[in-house]
């Protein structure tokens, strides 16, 4: 029932079957609980996802891998990067692994929050764990950098992704051209955007839209 209410979009009576559950002495198990955090993450209700997530710990239910990351991934999106990383160590500790998909989504909070310095330890921190950055994590890394108006390093890794061929991304080089720009460095962002062009990566509005502000 709970499942059935969840993938019909209407979370909350798959809430209200849930703690109906608890009356009827049902105890929930980690399988229950995984698909209302799924639930919650899908309609946007990080908030939720993180009360579920607590109520997990406290009645010591093993809490799945997926449902860490749908956690961290929803605090993170949320502006909460300081709870996700609570949550992200609560996860190591428990024998959990961290994956790609973590790093990038605390690394990109953290830039977003302007703690580009926390950001950049975490991103050496997932390197040294032996986890290979992708072109997302890239293109977060050159966006934080550029917005913290480092750009001389935020090339620096750009020119890293051209020369390991790595794929490219529209994040990479509208953020790019935004950091360019700002400080009328206009050429360089034109050069940067012909060179999206000839690389084979379509421009999309964004790249548009900071180069005509540029």
């Amino acid at each position: 029932m709970i499942k059935g209410y969840c993938r019909a979009g209407k979370t909350q009576k798959a809430m209200e079957k849930f703690r109906d559950m608890e009356g009827r002495n049902v105890e929930a198990d980690k399988i229950t609980y995984m698909t209302l955090v799924q639930g919650c993450y899908s309609e946007g209700d990080f908030d939720s996802c993180l009360s579920l997530y607590q109520e997990m710990r406290e009645k010591g239910i093993e809490i799945p891998s997926h449902a860490y990351s749908l956690v961290i991934n929803g605090l993170c999106k949320g502006g909460k990067c300081m709870v996700g990383y609570a949550v992200f160590e609560d996860m190591i500790e428990k024998g959990c692994k961290a994956n790609v998909a973590n790093y990038t989504a605390l690394i990109d909070s953290y830039a977003k929050c302007g703690c580009i310095e926390e950001a950049m330890k975490l991103f050496e921190r997932m390197k040294s764990d032996g986890l290979e950055p992708d072109g997302v994590t890239y293109g977060v890394i050159v966006n934080g950098l550029c917005k913290s108006g480092r750009l001389d390093k935020a090339m620096e890794y750009f020119q890293f992704c051209q020369n390991s061929r790595m794929a490219d991304n529209a994040m990479l080089y509208s953020s790019l051209i935004n950091g360019l720009g700002k400080p009328g460095r206009v050429d360089e962002a034109e050069r940067v955007f012909k060179k999206m062009i000839v690389n084979g990566c379509p421009p999309d509005s964004y790249c548009y839209n900071a180069l005509i502000d540029a």
